[in-house]
């Protein structure tokens, strides 16, 4: 009952793609064949210069994942419709609305509550991360950025060569 069949025109229940995939992230599980790096990721930040680094940084270490930027809360809100992402990087403190308030629009919309919402911030505080988390959001990463940590948030497999390429320590490589 928790994963909706779609009924053929014989009778037959087939479920889609998206719905099994969702399904699986939200369990936990991780299903072969299906890597996460094809992942659509947004990022929101009102530094747009940080929010293409990223994309670009999220875009070399896992080929295949799509990035789409937001440089504020009312871009984001349309960017949630048309980009349709898995993932939403969240600055907290952004000019127009906060992340705070972005993180609850996500989490108390249907069509957008699944959505794992990482946040970051550039004023790392206990009270800023309890905030977060109880908004709805994954976990609180501090500014500067830890790209593999970021990475580990995100459920998103980094390729090892790309990696060591830009001289960041792959979790699962084997130590030396």
């Amino acid at each position: 009952g928790l994963l909706k069949p779609q009924t053929t025109v014989g009778g037959h229940r087939r479920y889609l793609i998206e719905d099994l995939l969702q399904f699986a992230r939200n369990q936990g599980i991780k299903l072969d064949g299906y890597e996460p790096d094809n992942r659509h990721v947004l990022i929101v930040d009102d530094n747009e210069s940080l929010a293409q680094f990223l994309s670009e940084a999220l875009r070399r270490l896992s080929p295949g994942l799509e990035a789409e930027i937001a440089v504020s809360g009312f871009e984001a809100g349309h960017k949630l419709v048309s980009f349709e992402p898995d993932a939403v990087v969240l600055d907290l403190m952004m000019a127009d609305m906060d992340g705070f308030e972005v993180c609850r629009m996500i989490k108390r919309d249907e069509q957008t509550q699944d959505i794992d919402v990482v946040a970051i911030t550039g004023y790392p505080s206990e009270e800023n991360a309890t905030r977060i988390v109880a908004e709805g959001a994954k976990i609180c990463l501090p500014k500067p950025i830890d790209l593999p940590q970021l990475l580990k948030a995100l459920d998103i497999t980094a390729d090892p060569e790309q990696m060591k390429k830009a001289g960041l320590q792959s979790e699962t490589a084997p130590a030396d």
